[in-house]
């Protein structure tokens, strides 16, 4: 079961007091990731990612799994996956680890970057709560699973549900045991009462029995493959990673329990819900009606709320380069990237001072560049995600920067994200101009 306290309580006191408790593997292997996740939060948001977090739950996992019954070698083995973490193997064993296995190809693929963990604060966090978890030893190696009660809790409330009332008489008691009978018998246990009571269960019960058992088995057989468990961790990795981008895009906004963890926000900070934004539409250009400028924008974060850093273009021989002093910080995941730092007044390019302007300054001389440079007459901007990033954050600044006309300069954006995606095959069914076909227009 899991690790509440009033079930067993009530058990112990109604049916016999020496009952033990098995704790549900489940329910502790969940628990301790929401720890993993409680320090990711707290303390270590970049450091310790969710690719990280789920392998040192599977190493977790394992040293339990191996070592049933054997509360000796799992405290052994919970104490050392820490330094394992971190490069030192003196603590592991042969049968889980894989450096001591072949320490010539050994590298810790599933950590960042293919590299150990260095941070110290970290590690001292990771064996704070290994060591609370070895002290349970004992406990973690009578680990049991209550999938089954869940499976049957599940039979239960599809013969008899709670938003009908059966109880005021043996509906309920009848429901209840033909649900007994069913998870242990299978569907079969029709057949076997009409078979108990003399009476012809009839073609059509029999071919529905066979064919919900059939359907069972295959049910099993297919969720104890390989293939199958392979293709739910690649999904759960999708929905995960879908999850972070989303978290990024749009902060903490549509958090669970967000107002409880900011406390109440006061009536002048609230921003107001800003209008749909006019519907995109996918328009194809003859190459002859537009003028291509590559662009590219350097920001303070990832999301599409953050503002412009750097903004370059290219079209033909020409080029445009100009670095913008943001009014916010630049985030360290940001500057990992871009290599920007700002102090103060001062931006900074891989710890160099570099000339930096407001981002009036720079749209007015994009725009500038667009109006004077010969060969740019319907200029059409071309960024790589441009859909979901560099348009939205070169907009938002257009629209706060309005004296500026570049938007009556701009005919539109082009992302080549799609374009790279249908690149493979246009070039199979040559079915004309990819670049032409994707053109999006978003002004």
């Amino acid at each position: 079961m899991d690790d509440d306290t009033s079930t067993i309580h009530n058990v112990r006191l109604e049916v016999n007091a020496d009952i033990q408790k098995c704790s549900d593997k489940n329910h502790t292997f969940k628990n301790f990731t929401n720890n993993l996740y409680a320090l990711q939060k707290e303390k270590y948001k970049r450091i310790l990612s969710a690719k990280t977090i789920s392998h040192i739950k599977k190493c977790f996992a394992y040293a339990v799994s191996s070592n049933k019954e054997d509360p000796v070698s799992l405290k052994e083995n919970l104490l050392a996956i820490p330094n394992h973490l971190y490069g030192n193997h003196s603590s592991c064993q042969v049968k889980w680890c894989r450096y001591l296995q072949n320490e010539e190809t050994y590298t810790p693929k599933h950590l960042p970057y293919g590299k150990y963990l260095t941070d110290s604060n970290l590690f001292q966090d990771l064996q704070q709560l290994f060591t609370s978890y070895a002290d349970q030893s004992e406990k973690l190696s009578l680990l049991e699973s209550t999938q089954h009660n869940e499976n049957f809790n599940h039979v239960v409330s599809r013969k008899n549900p709670k938003n009908n009332f059966y109880s005021g008489s043996e509906s309920t008691s009848v429901r209840v045991a033909a649900a007994v009978c069913e998870k242990n018998i299978g569907a079969p246990y029709v057949l076997q009462i009409h078979e108990e009571l003399a009476l012809s269960p009839g073609s059509c019960t029999v071919k529905d029995a066979e064919r919900r058992m059939k359907k069972r088995k295959m049910n099993l057989d297919q969720i104890s493959s390989k293939e199958f468990k392979k293709r739910r961790v690649e999904l759960k990795k999708k929905s995960s990673s879908a999850t972070t981008s989303s978290e990024i895009r749009e902060g903490i906004t549509y958090e669970s329990a967000v107002l409880s963890q900011t406390g109440s926000i006061p009536n002048d900070k609230l921003e107001t819900i800003p209008s749909p934004p006019e519907q995109l539409h996918q328009v194809p250009l003859p190459p002859d009606e537009y003028n291509r400028v590559y662009f590219d924008l350097e920001t303070t974060g990832l999301d599409a709320s953050c503002e412009i850093t750097q903004m370059a273009a290219r079209c033909g021989d020409s080029s445009f380069c100009q670095y913008v002093l943001p009014s916010v910080v630049i985030q360290e995941t940001a500057s990992r990237l871009t290599g920007l730092t700002c102090d103060g007044s001062t931006l900074y390019k891989n710890g160099v001072p570099v000339q930096a302007v407001s981002i009036q300054e720079c749209l007015t001389s994009f725009h500038e560049w667009l109006n004077n440079t010969p060969g740019i007459h319907k200029p059409l901007l071309f960024a790589h995600n441009c859909r979901k990033f560099d348009s939205v954050v070169l907009c938002r600044a257009m629209r706060k920067c309005s004296d500026i006309p570049l938007q009556d300069c701009i005919i539109g954006f082009c992302d080549t994200l799609p374009m790279l995606k249908d690149h493979a095959s246009c070039n199979t069914t040559n079915s004309g101009d990819p670049r032409a076909r994707n053109s999006r227009l978003y002004i």
